[in-house]
């Protein structure tokens, strides 16, 4: 993957805090979310019966979340290719985690991936990650229902909040180099 870490914009607030940059309203936004998707897809009577499946996939889901606080802790401010490795890897963990828990609303949890993504590789390498998950999650679907149609009417929300979450941080992305570079020729011309 073509990422050159000099070339990505800040994803985390410079010189911040450990709370501060745990707790960024995005981050806040995600911890809501996580927690929205977790306690819906889980069946807690699954969990206390010991079904395999049910405690495979809360621990995925639970490795989501701790990968992305992972992710805000790290002090370095710069977005390099381990960060982009670890949102690839929270998007396989959704992937595993809609696989064992047949819920449907797992899937949801690609648009924090989406939006941690664009900031870490290329628009291309964000894109295709996410076709081939948002395919794979196809693919279970309609394996499920039987139904192509009622897959894509499931799929568009979410392929569009993630399209939403990645335009957004592409557009905050370019903004972020181009103030950058505006300051270097400041600098310069002073």
């Amino acid at each position: 993957m073509a990422c050159p870490d000099d070339d990505l914009p800040e994803f985390r607030p410079r010189n911040a805090s450990l709370a501060r940059r745990v707790f960024t309203p995005l981050n806040v936004a995600a911890y809501i979310t996580w927690a929205a998707i977790a306690f819906t897809v889980v069946d807690r009577a699954k969990l206390r019966a010991g079904v395999a499946t049910e405690w495979l996939g809360a621990a995925c889901l639970l490795g989501v979340l701790a990968l992305f606080v992972a992710a805000a802790v790290r002090a370095r401010p710069e977005a390099t290719r381990l960060d982009a490795a670890n949102a690839m890897l929270q998007g396989v963990l959704v992937v595993v985690a809609e696989m064992l828990l047949r819920e449907g609303q797992t899937a949801v949890l690609l648009i924090i991936v989406a939006g941690q993504l664009v900031f870490m590789a290329p628009m291309w390498v964000t894109v295709g990650y996410l076709a081939l998950a948002n395919t794979v999650i196809a693919a279970m679907w309609t394996q499920r229902t039987g139904s192509l149609g009622a897959t894509l009417a499931w799929m568009l929300p979410v392929v569009g909040f993630q399209a939403f979450a990645g335009i957004t941080g592409h557009y905050a992305r370019a903004r972020e180099v181009a103030r950058e570079h505006l300051a270097r020729v400041n600098a310069e011309l002073m």
